[in-house]
C-alpha cells in the first residue's frame, strides 16, 4: 500500500463578529435606599438595576426562539412559540 499526499485544505478565515452593543446603565444608586414603611416592616422601594451576564459566542445574532429550539430540546418548539405569544400578547 502506497502513501499518497494530500494537499492541505486552504486555513478558513475568522469570522468576524461586530461588537456587542453599548452596555446599559443602572441610574445613580440612591443612598440611603429609599426606604417605605409597612406597618412594622421596612421595605425597600423599587428601583431600577441592570443585570448583566454572559452570553455564549454560538448565540450571538440568534433570536430567542432559534436558541431554545436548539439548547433546550426536551420541550417541543411550539411550547416555546406558545409561552412567548402568551408573555408578549
Amino acid at each position: 500500500m502506497a502513501l499518497v499526499p494530500v494537499p492541505e485544505p486552504p486555513p478558513k478565515k475568522a469570522e468576524v463578529m461586530t461588537p456587542p452593543p453599548a452596555v446599559a446603565i443602572t441610574p445613580c444608586d440612591p443612598w440611603p435606599r429609599p426606604y417605605e414603611m409597612d406597618g412594622n416592616l421596612r421595605r425597600v422601594a423599587p428601583y431600577h438595576f441592570t443585570y448583566n451576564t454572559n452570553c455564549k459566542q454560538r448565540w450571538r445574532g440568534r433570536g430567542i426562539l432559534e436558541i431554545f429550539k436548539d439548547e433546550f430540546r426536551d420541550r417541543p418548539p411550539e411550547y416555546y412559540m406558545r409561552w412567548k405569544e402568551e408573555q408578549y400578547s
